[in-house]
C-alpha cells in the first residue's frame, strides 16, 4: 500500500503564495505594432501626406471601445473631426520657420493593417528649404514610434 507523497509545510506555503499571486495578476493587452507611419510628398506647387496609424492607439485615444470598430467606413468618417484634433495637437510642421497647417481630407480603414489612412493637405504653395517635423503621437505608450518618409516629387529623399 502507498502512502500519499506529504509537501513541507514551507513548500505548500510556496506554491499557494505563488497561485495566489498567479490569480491576482491582469492579462495585459498589446497590440502587435506600436508604430504609425507619416509620408510626406512635396511637390513644386503644393505639399500632401498620408499617415497610418493602428487602430488600437486610435481607438485608446478616441475612447473607441473595441478600437476594431475604426475599421468601419462610417463609424471612421464620424471621427474624423477627433482624429484631427488629435493629429493637429500632436504633429508640428514647420516650412522656412513658419508653421503649416494640416487638413485632415480623408480617412480610411486599412483592414488588412489593423490600421486608419488619414490624406492630409498642407498649407504650403511652394516646396520648402527647409522642414521641421516634430511628432508625439500616441505618448501614451512609450514604445510608440512614428516612422517618417519625405518624398520630392515621387523620389524618396529621407
Amino acid at each position: 500500500m502507498r502512502t500519499p507523497h506529504t509537501y513541507p509545510a514551507d513548500l505548500r506555503f510556496i506554491l499557494l503564495a505563488l497561485l495566489l499571486a498567479g490569480s491576482l495578476t491582469s492579462i495585459v493587452h498589446a497590440h502587435p505594432i506600436p508604430f504609425s507611419y507619416l509620408d510626406l510628398r512635396l511637390y513644386s506647387d503644393h505639399t500632401e501626406g498620408t499617415l497610418v496609424a493602428h487602430i488600437v492607439d486610435l481607438g485608446h485615444d478616441l475612447n473607441v471601445d473595441p478600437p476594431e470598430a475604426l475599421l468601419d467606413s462610417k463609424v471612421a468618417q464620424s471621427k474624423i473631426d477627433e482624429i484631427s484634433k488629435l493629429i493637429k495637437d500632436r504633429l508640428t510642421l514647420s516650412a522656412d520657420g513658419q508653421r503649416i497647417e494640416i487638413q485632415i481630407v480623408k480617412v480610411e480603414p486599412l483592414p488588412d493593417r489593423q490600421a486608419l489612412s488619414c490624406e492630409i493637405r498642407l498649407s504650403l504653395t511652394s516646396r520648402p528649404s527647409a522642414l521641421r517635423i516634430e511628432c508625439a503621437m500616441f505618448p501614451y505608450d512609450p514604445e510608440h514610434q512614428t516612422f517618417l518618409n519625405v518624398y520630392d516629387d515621387d523620389t524618396l529623399v529621407h
